[in-house]
C-alpha cells in the first residue's frame, strides 16, 4: 500500500497537479475572461485562513489543537496549513478512499471509472460536516432535504472528477498510498491558500479544468474497461535464498 519506490514523475504529479490547476485557473480568469485582480488582496491572507480554519474546529479535532499556533505569524500559519493538509485529508482520508475503497472495488472486478464514481459519491457525502447538518435539521423537513441535496450535489461535482484523477495516479503508481496522500495534501494546501489569498478565486474555472482533466484521462485510458488493477512487481531475492519457505 505504501510504496516509496515509484517513478519520480508520479511524486511530482501528486505535488504539482493542484498548483498547476490553480495557476491555470487564475491565468484563464485574467487573460481570457478579462477579470481584474487586486494584488493588494494578498495581504492578510493568514488572518483569513485562520478565520476559515477556526470555523471547522467543532468537527475536526486536530484543528482545535493547533489554531493558536497559526496565530504566531504568516510562517507559522503556512507551516500549520501544511501539517493540516497532510493529516486532515491526506492521511485521515486516503487510507480509506484509496487504501481500502479503491483497492476493494477494483479487486471485485469494477472498472476504474465505476470505482471512481462510487468513491466520488461517498466522498461527497463524507464532506457534509456538522454545520451542514445543523442547517438541515433546523429547517422544516422539506427545506432541509432540499438544502442537503444541493450541498451534496455541489460536493459531488467536485469529488467525482477528483476521484477519477486520484484513481489514475494511484494505479499508475501501482497502488501507492503515498502518491494519493501527496495529491490530497497538495490540493488542500493549494486551494486553501488560494481561497484565503483571494476571496474571489475563480472556483468555477478551476472546477471546469478539473472536469476536463478527468474526462481526458477517462477517454485516453479507457477507464470504463474492467481490467485488473496493476499488481506490484516482486522485489529481487537475495542469491542463494528461496523466496518461499519450505
Amino acid at each position: 500500500m505504501v510504496r516509496w519506490r515509484v517513478r519520480p514523475g508520479l511524486h511530482l504529479a501528486g505535488l504539482g497537479l493542484a498548483p498547476a490547476i490553480v495557476v491555470t485557473s487564475l491565468a484563464i480568469d485574467i487573460l481570457l475572461l478579462g477579470a481584474s485582480r487586486d494584488w493588494s488582496a494578498l495581504g492578510g491572507w493568514d488572518e483569513r485562513f485562520i478565520a476559515r480554519t477556526s470555523a471547522f474546529t467543532p468537527s475536526i479535532g486536530l484543528i482545535s489543537g493547533i489554531v493558536e499556533l497559526l496565530r504566531l505569524g504568516p510562517v507559522a500559519t503556512a507551516a500549520g496549513l501544511a501539517v493540516l493538509a497532510i493529516t486532515n485529508g491526506g492521511l485521515s482520508e486516503e487510507i480509506g478512499w484509496r487504501g481500502w475503497a479503491l483497492s476493494s472495488l477494483r479487486g471485485s472486478g469494477r472498472s476504474p471509472l465505476v470505482a471512481s464514481l462510487l468513491i466520488g459519491a461517498m466522498w461527497a457525502a463524507w464532506h457534509t460536516s456538522s454545520p451542514v447538518w445543523e442547517l438541515v435539521l433546523t429547517r422544516p423537513w422539506r427545506e432541509g432535504l432540499d438544502a442537503l441535496a444541493v450541498i451534496v450535489l455541489q460536493y459531488t461535482l467536485l469529488t467525482v472528477p477528483l476521484a477519477v484523477i486520484y484513481t489514475v495516479l494511484v494505479e499508475a503508481a501501482v497502488g501507492s498510498l503515498l502518491v494519493a496522500v501527496l495529491l490530497h495534501a497538495s490540493y488542500n494546501l493549494t486551494i486553501n491558500l488560494a481561497a484565503s489569498a483571494w476571496p474571489g478565486f475563480p472556483m468555477i474555472t478551476m472546477l471546469v479544468l478539473i472536469w476536463l482533466v478527468a474526462i481526458a484521462l477517462t477517454l485516453t485510458r479507457r477507464l470504463w474497461r474492467a481490467e485488473p488493477a496493476p499488481a506490484p512487481t516482486p522485489g529481487p531475492t537475495r542469491p542463494g535464498r528461496s523466496s518461499a519457505r519450505d
